[in-house]
């Protein structure tokens, strides 16, 4: 008998995938996302925690966060909520949005729904707000 020990393993030091902490990346251009370059591999994993960090808040008054999954790493679709109203099902796109404050935002943590994820991060105004982002993968 044989295991994959891949998916017993947790990625516990996590991986910046936006900027780092000595080197956090700026939201330069207000309301617009900055993507992570390429996607995280989750394949072998059980649940994704994003740990959004507020390196300089600047002016901004809102960030917002979104995670996208892919089949192939290249065609995306946004993370959604659904919530049941009456005897329907509502489906709105996921953001996760924050009252800006400096320092470390509240963790993300969503099962893996698809072999490849990518997180984006936006500030609502202003040109001076720095952060990073850091993933953790976990079996």
């Amino acid at each position: 008998m044989s295991y994959n020990l891949n998916i017993l393993s947790d990625d516990t030091a996590g991986v910046d995938v936006i900027g780092t902490s000595g080197a956090p990346a700026a939201l330069s251009v207000a309301d617009t996302y900055l993507a992570q370059t390429g996607a995280t591999d989750v394949l072998n994993y059980r649940q994704v925690v994003w740990y959004p960090f507020i390196s300089a808040l600047g002016t901004a008054t809102k960030i917002t966060v979104k995670v996208e999954w892919s089949e192939d790493a290249t065609n995306l679709a946004q993370q959604g909520f659904s919530a049941v109203s009456g005897a329907a099902s509502v489906i709105s796109s996921g953001e996760w949005e924050y009252t800006a404050v400096a320092g470390a935002l509240p963790p993300i943590p969503i099962p893996v729904i698809a072999p490849n994820a990518k997180v984006s991060i936006k500030a609502d105004i202003g040109t001076t707000t720095t952060c990073y982002v850091r993933v953790v993968r976990q079996a």
